[in-house]
């Protein structure tokens, strides 16, 4: 197991190191952030130590969001100088395994060690589950009933999957039964049709939605049935004796986003991975042989998603630029997550070093109509969000009716900001 401990001080930092060695552990240091990020692209630790006050008095705290953004199942412990109740909570809160006082350190050595062993084990376990749905993603096509299926089930079922690996899980079932869903809103709006106030509520439905999108009347056909549908059912969420429509509610107005998507982008997804000219592009942000992804490249999307606090990883980067380096016209974005990804990879204006040279990205997936990357940002985020809020195992109070709110917020923020693109 190889240990990386970050630490501004140098005398305190050796000390550490030196412990460490004796338990037979490799070690790698870093006085701070950013030789921490260089050291875990490069080197790949298992397992990351970091104090919290180095060149700022939050710098611990934001290394250990960086790196979680960057690998969610890379174990981090904090260790704190000031030790305080409220530092302990923000760290964990950030993704923190463990906290660990500076006073007490002497003490708390032989637990930090089953800590690091703990966490280090986890990790290994969550891994090797996300191998087993990332496969599942490969192999495209499944039939009901395939054992595979019941593979990635089991691990939704599971209390004691890491609930990043969970939510990978859900989005590639949720991908593959989104028929299913779509038959089964359809069910739940045809059952409701028997509704007295059906009329009204349709009417009330379409009147809201026109208020709240100045363009409605644009959206393409199928956007507005999946919208209209989601509205409805809303609406007669509340009516006497009805049943519980949340499923189909979230369902319906991911599904008119999607639509839309579809509408509005009209292939670009496929041109982008067909054109030759793009191949060296990907090839820079990552390495097909290694599966590596470029450090200053990542850097890029850090910079951009922090401003819009765009919750993503290089773990889904990796898979799609993997995919449009070896499937091309056979790629296929799986749910509005990975549009968002796509859309932060490709549809602004930036430049990254590599090779020697400034390797420029000029939204080479040619999106009209969004005038800024601020806007290219905003619409990214909204989508991945959007696929997030639908995720019960996420939010897992997706039924109740403060969730579904912000869920219909999400969507049709979403479809305003669609309604730029042309």
């Amino acid at each position: 197991m190889k240990i990386l401990i970050v630490d501004d001080n140098a005398q305190y930092r050796e000390a550490f190191v030196r412990t460490i060695l004796l338990e037979n552990y490799e070690v790698c240091e870093a006085p701070d952030t950013d030789e921490a990020l260089r050291i875990v692209m490069e080197q790949q630790p298992d397992v990351v130590v970091t104090d919290l006050q180095m060149r700022t008095d939050r710098e611990g705290l934001d290394l250990i969001e960086i790196l979680k953004a960057y690998d969610p199942l890379l174990p981090v412990i904090m260790i704190s100088g000031v030790g305080s109740f409220e530092e302990g909570a923000l760290a964990t809160k950030v993704g923190a395994a463990h906290v660990i006082h500076k006073s007490r350190i002497e003490d708390e050595m032989k637990g930090f060690f089953e800590t690091v062993r703990t966490a280090h084990a986890a990790a290994t376990r969550s891994r090797e589950q996300l191998v087993v749905v990332a496969a599942a993603r490969e192999q495209g096509v499944f039939e009901e009933g395939d054992a595979r299926l019941d593979v990635i089930r089991r691990l939704l079922a599971d209390d004691d999957v890491d609930p990043y690996v969970k939510g990978e899980a859900f989005d590639f079932i949720a991908s593959r039964t989104n028929p299913d869903l779509l038959r089964e809103s359809l069910s739940t709006m045809q059952a409701a049709v028997s509704s007295e106030r059906y009329e009204e509520l349709c009417a009330d439905a379409v009147e809201r939605l026109r208020a709240e999108l100045p363009d409605f009347g644009q959206l393409a056909r199928d956007s507005k049935r999946a919208l209209t549908t989601a509205e409805y059912l809303l609406g007669a969420q509340g009516e006497s004796g009805a049943p519980d429509f949340a499923r189909s509610i979230a369902f319906s107005y991911s599904l008119a986003v999607e639509c839309e998507v579809r509408a509005r982008l009209k292939g670009r997804i496929t041109r982008l991975a067909n054109d030759p000219q793009n191949r060296r592009l990907f090839e820079a942000c990552v390495d097909p042989k290694s599966g590596r992804v470029d450090a200053a490249f990542q850097g890029s999307l850090m910079v951009g998603a922090r401003r819009r606090n765009i919750k993503f990883t290089i773990a889904n980067v990796k898979y799609i630029l993997l995919g449009l380096l070896s499937r091309k016209g056979k790629f296929k974005a799986d749910g509005l997550k990975d549009v968002g990804i796509i859309l932060l990879c490709f549809a602004r204006h930036y430049a990254f070093p590599r090779w020697g040279q400034q390797i420029k990205v000029e939204n080479p997936m040619r999106v009209r109509g969004l005038q800024s990357d601020d806007q290219v940002l905003t619409l990214a985020g909204l989508l991945i969000k959007l696929q997030y809020a639908r995720n019960p195992y996420v939010h897992p109070n997706t039924g109740k009716c403060e969730r579904l709110a912000a869920l219909r917020q999400t969507a049709l923020d979403c479809l305003n900001e669609l309604s730029r693109v042309g």
